[in-house]
């Protein structure tokens, strides 16, 4: 990274990507393990 605004640009992209495919959220969370205590 370049800077600091460098840095948040990138976590926004990928907030942003993770954020359009909400399956993927739901296919961790349904993981067995992710209901274990």
């Amino acid at each position: 990274f370049t800077s600091y605004k460098d840095i948040l640009d990138h976590c926004c992209e990928a907030w942003n990507k993770l954020t359009d495919r909400p399956w993927l959220i739901m296919s961790i969370g349904l993981r067995d393990w992710a209901h274990q205590c």
